[in-house]
């Protein structure tokens, strides 16, 4: 049903006839999966989601959100950095947010880690951290999970 390039493994279909391709590029691996959605769900969880639960191990992805009042983002970047120079392993993004004239920012943390490290407690202490350094710099600050 389809021409594969050299050096791709078939992946097969369990439902049907179009076939998915793994293919391992510069110590990455990609999955090219048909675009009927109900194969392509056969083909992900079947094969492809425990492929991935078994290169990840016991690894996991945290994430939590805080987000910030009346503290532009230029003042935000050096409390950014102390939490994460705090926090190994724990990455923090800004996201500016619409307001009408009022500095407001979206704090994405997020931690991949092993479970065994507890990840969502690492992340909990960087999030309360952040909070601190904002209410201590004049800002507000509440966290979402």
């Amino acid at each position: 049903m389809a021409t594969m390039p050299e050096n791709i493994e078939i992946v097969i279909n369990p439902i049907g006839t179009a076939p998915a391709a793994r293919a391992n590029i510069d110590g990455a691996t990609l999955f090219v999966l048909p675009g009927v959605p109900a194969e392509m769900e056969a083909i992900f969880t079947q094969t492809i989601a425990p492929m991935i639960k078994e290169a990840s191990g016991s690894g996991v992805f945290c994430q939590q959100s805080v987000f910030s009042e009346d503290i532009i983002e230029s003042r935000l970047a050096p409390l950014i950095d102390e939490v994460m120079r705090d926090n190994p392993g724990v990455y923090v993004k800004s996201h500016p947010l619409r307001s009408e004239g009022k500095a407001k920012e979206e704090l994405h943390l997020t931690i991949n880690a092993c479970q065994e490290s507890k990840p969502a407690d690492a992340i909990k202490k960087a999030a309360n951290q952040l909070i601190g350094l904002i209410e201590a710099n004049g800002g507000t600050a509440h966290s979402e999970k």
